[in-house]
């Protein structure tokens, strides 16, 4: 599936979380979603496409090569049940395939099956019944019989532009990101539900807000 031509620049991501959290709860949780925006973006980058992802310097605070301008961004968090949190993919203002690919995965392979709540709205998108560009949210059903580890190698070869990758490579790609997953799904704060707030059209620097 090619990448389409409106990207979403700001999500809201809402879920449940454990009664008592701690402070590192919450940065772990935060470093996780950054861990994975910027290993997406490594991974769809042609001048740092050799980078070591598995290297130990990857998790330190400044081993990763990704710009300031173009880093995973907060814009606001909401302690309560459900917590909110929202997220600035601002690489989608460039329009590179590592913010759909981030958005994707958050979406389509964190959401399991049984924990999402999809308003009438959204089911009706789902349908084809409300055209894409007007809709407010969107989250894509995943079937049971598909597995994450098979949504992540669908999204990770629609990041890759050519085949001149070598095989372990990619499955080291592959490796990684399905550990990122499993981290983000482990963590204290259950992802429930994700909604796009703004879109952008990419190399287009105008960014749409949602009605």
């Amino acid at each position: 599936m090619p990448i389409p031509e409106e990207i979403p620049y700001e999500i809201t991501i809402r879920g449940d979380e454990s009664k008592e959290v701690s402070v590192e709860e919450l940065a772990n949780f935060l470093r996780d979603l950054v861990f994975l925006h910027d290993r997406l973006w490594i991974i769809g980058s042609k001048e740092h496409r050799e980078y070591p992802l598995d290297a130990s310097f990857f998790y330190t605070r400044n081993g990763r090569p990704v710009p300031p301008e173009q880093r995973l961004r907060l814009g606001t968090i909401r302690r309560e049940s459900p917590y909110e949190l929202s997220l600035i993919i601002a690489s989608a203002a460039l329009g590179l395939p590592s913010a759909w690919a981030f958005f994707e995965i958050i979406r389509g392979v964190l959401l399991l099956p049984g924990e999402r709540r999809i308003q009438a709205l959204e089911i009706q998108k789902l349908q084809g019944e409300v055209k894409q560009s007007r809709e407010v949210s969107t989250v894509s059903p995943v079937t049971r019989a598909e597995q994450p580890s098979q949504r992540l190698g669908d999204i990770l070869d629609q990041q890759l532009e050519d085949g001149s990758l070598p095989d372990n490579r990619r499955e080291t790609e592959l490796r990684l990101l399905e550990r990122d997953v499993e981290r983000i799904s482990q963590d204290a704060f259950r992802i429930t539900e994700v909604e796009v707030k703004r879109r952008i059209v990419h190399k287009v620097e105008n960014v749409k807000g949602d009605e």
